[in-house]
């Protein structure tokens, strides 16, 4: 399973959480794949979202798995993991209004904390990336500034909102970083 993903360019992440969701499948049906019912695996599947009740995205993840494990490995056809759907959630996130950003964002009075949460929210950034700039990611002249391997592997380039311009201009220059890690300090989780 684990040549058969890498031939098609899937992440060392996505192997890992996909051999991972396979090999708890077999120990939870105690059914070796080839002798798998289409009825076990959908029993499986109920267990997964009332017994177990993990989320919408981990179930998602699971039945990616198995469908990548018995399409392109095993070679079964399952219609249940064709029609097999997350449920749907029901509640929208809590969203905060600007001004509650604003107010939470200057409680933070470590000025490189002040920054680092600023590029966090301004641009949109993991906390990973965020950790990963280095000052020749970013073009104040432009207003652009480059992820380096974000989420799955992919570079990508992000706007740097005009307040958060002077909010780097100032870090960079009160921390002397015209190359390198903008945010060398271990401090920053």
């Amino acid at each position: 399973m684990r040549q058969a993903m890498r031939v098609r360019g899937l992440s060392e992440g996505t192997i890992k959480s996909y051999v991972s969701a396979v090999r708890l499948l077999v120990e939870r049906t105690g059914v070796h794949p080839a002798r798998l019912t289409e009825k076990r695996l959908t029993e499986y599947l109920d267990e997964l979202l009332k017994v177990r009740k993990v989320a919408a995205s981990t179930y998602v993840q699971h039945l990616s798995a198995m469908r990548f494990f018995f399409t392109h490995v095993v070679r079964r056809d399952f219609p249940i993991l064709i029609q097999a759907r997350p449920p749907q959630r029901g509640t929208l996130p809590t969203v905060i209004s600007v001004e509650q950003v604003a107010a939470t964002l200057h409680c933070i009075r470590v000025p490189r904390l002040f920054t680092y949460a600023s590029v966090l929210y301004g641009c949109g950034l993991r906390r990973a990336e965020a950790l990963a700039l280095s000052a020749e990611h970013i073009d104040l002249q432009r207003r652009v500034l480059h992820v380096v391997n974000g989420k799955g592997g992919r570079d990508r380039m992000v706007p740097i909102p005009v307040r958060l311009v002077q909010i780097l201009e100032r870090h960079m220059q009160r921390e002397s970083i015209a190359w390198g890690s903008l945010f060398p300090s271990p401090w920053i989780p």
